[in-house]
C-alpha cells in the first residue's frame, strides 16, 4: 500500500478545473464515499471501511459526506438496529468533523426505521452550509416513495435551493442513482431541472457497488461512488467494482475531483460512463464465461466452451492461457490466440481431465480461470481480464397429467423433483455459516401445460421470518425463480436485463403472517394472473405458483431451453442469512450468463 503522505502529493494533479466565483486561496476540502455496510452478522463494519476512515482522518477534509447504507438492517428487532448504529457510530468516531448522512435502503426500509433515522439524525433529508458550499441531502428511499424523491422533498428542496441561491457552490448527495433509472423514478423530470436552474456543481450517489464517473448533464456532473467497504460481486478496476471513495478540493474557482482507492489516488476519469461500457463490452460480448454443460456430476474429461465475439468495426487480437491453481487437474489445450475480424464469433473448446474421482466440488473450489490478453487498438493498452469456470446444470420440464390446483400441497406433482439444493457448492452468500441440508435445503420442478408455466417445491427451513420491507421478500425466509428467456445456450452477456424474469416468493411465516409474492424483474412491471399459494409443512414449507406464458414477453415454446435458477434464502433467529442457489453461482437478474438451463424440448 502506498504511503497515504505521497499519495497527497498528486491530489492537486488530477484536477477538472470548472469555473466559478473565486473564494481565498486556501483549498476547501471535502470526501464523499457512499455504501460501507457489513453484509452479514457479526455486522461489524468492514476492514475496508475502516481503513478509509483512518486516511480520512489523516487527510483531514473540511467535512465528510456519506452517501447512505451505513448499517446492514433490515431487522425487526429494534436493539440489534440500535447496536448497529451504535457500531457506526464507533466506526466514525475518529473523524475530526461528524459526518453527513445521507438515508441508504439499508437504513430506512420501513416505518421504524425510518423513526430511528430521524430520531438520531433530526430529518430525512436536509441541508447544511460546510465553508463555501451548501451540502443537500436526499432522500431516495423515503417510505411511499421508494426509488423516488416524492413532492413534499421536491417541493422542500425548490425552496432550499431558492434560499441558498447566492451560495458559491451547491452539491447533493443522494443514496441511489436515480438519474440512471430512466422512467422508473422521477429524477429527470422532477429534481434535475431544479438543479440545473440553481447551478449544482455536481451529485453523488451510492447503491450500485461501483464507481463511475456517470456524466455531465447540463453542466451538472454525476457520481456514482458506492465503494466504501460493501460487499461487490467481483474486483474489476476497469468496470469501476473496486474500494474507494472520493476526495474533491475547491481552491481559487477550481474544483477538483479525485478517486482514492485505500492507498493510491485516481483521476475522476479513472471510471467514466463510456469507459465502464467498453470495458464491459470487452468483458461480457468479447468474452464469455467458459462453461461445463453438465449431465448429472460428473466431470471426466468435461467439454468447456468459451464462447468469443468481436462487436466492434475493427480486428481484436486476443491470447488466453488456462490458470490453474492445483495440481490435482489439467485443460487441453491450456493456451491459444485468436485474431476475429469485425462481427466474428469463435468458439474455444478445452477439455479438463481432473484426477480419478476428483467431484465437481472439488473441481470448482479450486477456481480454475482462463486469462485473457485483448488489444483492439494499436494505440491503446492491452486489456487483461480473467474468467472463472462456471458449470451450468440443466433440468428438464417435468410432465403432469393435469394442472394442478394452486393450493401449496402438490398432490398433483408426484416424486419427481429433477432441482436439487442441498450442496455447500450452492451456498453463494458465506458458505462457512451453512449447517447443512437439515438447515436449509430444497428441491423444486417446472411443468408447461396449457400456456402456463408451474413452478413448485418443498424447503427445509426450522425458522421461517418474513422481511421487514414487504418490497424485499428476499431479505428473508424466501424462494426466487430466475427466468432469462432467452436460448440459454447461445446466449453470454452478462450485464442483461430485458428478457429476464425474477419473482420471489415468501411463505406464511412463524408469526402467523400470510405468504404473498413479488416481481422484482422486470422492474417497475408486476407480472399480471400469476397465482402463488404455500403451506408449512414439518420441518419446513412448499411453494406452488403459476404464471401465464402470455406474461413472459419474448417466450415460445419453440425455445429448445431457457436460462434458469432457483434460489432459497434463509434467516435465523440470530440474524444470520444464507442464500443458496440451483446453478450454484452469485446470480441476480443482472448476471443471467450463469444462469442453469431449463430444457423445453
Amino acid at each position: 500500500m502506498r504511503s497515504i503522505s505521497i499519495a497527497l502529493i498528486f491530489l492537486g494533479l488530477f484536477c477538472t478545473p470548472v469555473q466559478g466565483q473565486t473564494i481565498s486561496s486556501a483549498a476547501f476540502n471535502f470526501v464523499v464515499l457512499g455504501d460501507p455496510q457489513p453484509e452479514e452478522p457479526p455486522l461489524e463494519q468492514p476492514l475496508v471501511f475502516k481503513t478509509i476512515l483512518g486516511e480520512i482522518t489523516a487527510l483531514n477534509p473540511d467535512c465528510t459526506m456519506i452517501v447512505g447504507d451505513c448499517i446492514r438492517g433490515f431487522t425487526d428487532d429494534s436493539i440489534q438496529m440500535k447496536r448497529q448504529w451504535a457500531g457506526f457510530d464507533a466506526a466514525v468516531s475518529g473523524l475530526h468533523h461528524p459526518p453527513m448522512v445521507v438515508p441508504g435502503n439499508h437504513d430506512v426500509w420501513n416505518d421504524a426505521s425510518q423513526a430511528e433515522f430521524k430520531r438520531r439524525f433530526g430529518r430525512l433529508y436536509a441541508s447544511q452550509d460546510c465553508g463555501p458550499v451548501h451540502f443537500i441531502m436526499l432522500d431516495s428511499y423515503e417510505v411511499g416513495n421508494f426509488d423516488r424523491i416524492g413532492p413534499t422533498q421536491v417541493e422542500w428542496l425548490e425552496r432550499d435551493l431558492e434560499q441558498h441561491k447566492s451560495a458559491q457552490y451547491i452539491f447533493v448527495g443522494v443514496h441511489a442513482p436515480l438519474w440512471a433509472y430512466r422512467n422508473y423514478s422521477n429524477w429527470m423530470k422532477d429534481v434535475h431541472p431544479l438543479l440545473e436552474r440553481y447551478h449544482v456543481r455536481a451529485v453523488f450517489a451510492g447503491h450500485w457497488h461501483i464507481y463511475q464517473r456517470s456524466g455531465i448533464i447540463d453542466g451538472i456532473r454525476y457520481y456514482i461512488t458506492g465503494g466504501a467497504g460493501g460487499m461487490q460481486a467481483m474486483q474489476d478496476e476497469s468496470g469501476g467494482e473496486f474500494f474507494h471513495y472520493m476526495y474533491i478540493t475547491i481552491r481559487d474557482s477550481v474544483v477538483s475531483y479525485a478517486v482514492l482507492q485505500p492507498g493510491a489516488v485516481h483521476p475522476d476519469a479513472f471510471v467514466t460512463k463510456e469507459s465502464s461500457a467498453h470495458a464491459g463490452m470487452l468483458r461480457d460480448e468479447v468474452t464469455g464465461d467458459p462453461r461445463i454443460f453438465l449431465a448429472g456430476e460428473n466431470i471426466t474429461n468435461a467439454r468447456v466452451t468459451t464462447t468469443l465475439y468481436n462487436p466492434f468495426n475493427r480486428p481484436l487480437h486476443l491470447t488466453y492461457s488456462w490458470r490453474l491453481k492445483e495440481a490435482a487437474f489439467a485443460v487441453n489445450p491450456v493456451e491459444g490466440a485468436y485474431t476475429l475480424s469485425p462481427g466474428q464469433a469463435q468458439q474455444i473448446v478445452s477439455t479438463l481431465l481432473p484426477e480419478q474421482g476428483l467431484t465437481l466440488e472439488e473441481v470448482l473450489g479450486a477456481k480454475p480461470e482462463i486469462l485473457f490478453t485483448i488489444t483492439d487498438s494499436d494505440s491503446l493498452p492491452a486489456t487483461i481480464l480473467s474468467k472463472e469456470l462456471v458449470a451450468i446444470r440443466s433440468s428438464p420440464l417435468v410432465s403432469l397429467r393435469k394442472p394442478p390446483i394452486i393450493d401449496g400441497e402438490l398432490k398433483e406433482w408426484g416424486t419427481t423433483w429433477p432441482l436439487k439444493l442441498h450442496s455447500r457448492l450452492q451456498i453463494s452468500l458465506l458458505p462457512d455459516r451453512w449447517a447443512g441440508p437439515d438447515e436449509t435445503s430444497g428441491q423444486f420442478a417446472l411443468a408447461l401445460k396449457d400456456s402456463t408455466l408451474y413452478f413448485a417445491g418443498t424447503v427445509h427451513d426450522k425458522q421461517i421470518f418474513h422481511s421487514s420491507r414487504k418490497q424485499e421478500p428476499y431479505q428473508a425466509d424466501a424462494v426466487s425463480l430466475y427466468l432469462d428467456l432467452r436460448d440459454s445456450s447461445t446466449f453470454q452477456k452478462r450485464m442483461f436485463l430485458k428478457d429476464v424474469v425474477l419473482l420471489v416468493f415468501a411463505p406464511p411465516s412463524d408469526a402467523g403472517e400470510e405468504p404473498y409474492w413479488q416481481t422484482v424483474y422486470p422492474y417497475g412491471s408486476p407480472l399480471k394472473g400469476v397465482r402463488y399459494a404455500s403451506k408449512k409443512i414439518s420441518g419446513g414449507y412448499t411453494v406452488e405458483a403459476a404464471i401465464p406464458i402470455s406474461e413472459l414477453k419474448n417466450f415460445t415454446s419453440a425455445r429448445l431451453s431457457v436460462g434458469l435458477d432457483v434460489c432459497i434464502d434463509n434467516l435465523d433467529s440470530a440474524g444470520n442469512r444464507t442464500r443458496m442457489l440451483w446453478n450454484g453461482i452469485w446470480a441476480n437478474f443482472m448476471y443471467a450468463n450463469r444462469y442453469g438451463r431449463l430444457i423445453i424440448h
